[in-house]
């Protein structure tokens, strides 16, 4: 697929067949070709798994996005992890009857309004670390918030980027201290 370049506008040609003014043979092999292209696209969308996602590519392919809309994209840890931008959008499991640390990614302006969800699944203490002077809700600078609630197999917070340096906390369940 090659990028077309549109004919000159359809009121300054002239067909040179009837000599009347209208669409004209470049433009009729211009629409021609992008019509086929956006055929070609469709088709490809059409062959990607049903349900999925379709992922228009930086070259102008259209790519399965290996995932649906009936799923939320998740990774479970069992140990201490680093997150890094690419856990944005995600629900983020750490499953574990010991101790373990999720270190927050440190981050951009352009990242500002980017999302995550982190799940405390086991019995263990969780504790989510800021990176350099960010903050979690009201934590000092490079702060900590935790979840070490005893009996609780299940809890969660959803933390939104408000700020390059202020994690705010959407929503969640479960008793978390911040500090």
């Amino acid at each position: 697929m090659t990028k077309q370049t549109r004919p000159a506008p359809i009121k300054n040609q002239v067909d040179m067949k009837t000599k009347s003014r209208g669409i004209t043979e470049p433009w009729r092999r211009w629409f021609s070709t992008v019509s086929w292209d956006v055929d070609q696209k469709l088709n490809k969308v059409a062959g990607a798994t049903a349900g999925h996602i379709a992922i228009l590519t930086s070259t102008g392919d259209i790519a399965d996005g290996g995932v649906g809309l009936d799923k939320i994209r998740s990774i479970t840890y069992t140990v201490t992890t680093i997150l890094t931008t690419a856990s944005f959008g995600r629900v983020i499991k750490f499953d574990s009857g010991s101790d373990l640390i999720c270190y927050l990614p440190s981050v951009i302006a352009a990242q500002v309004d980017s999302w995550l969800t982190i799940m405390r699944l086991g019995t263990g203490m969780l504790t989510i670390q800021a990176a350099d002077a960010d903050t979690v809700e009201k934590s000092v600078a490079g702060g900590k918030i935790r979840c070490k609630e005893v009996g609780r197999v299940a809890a969660n917070l959803t933390l939104l980027l408000a700020t390059e340096t202020k994690w705010a906390i959407l929503g969640g369940t479960g008793i978390w201290e911040v500090y």
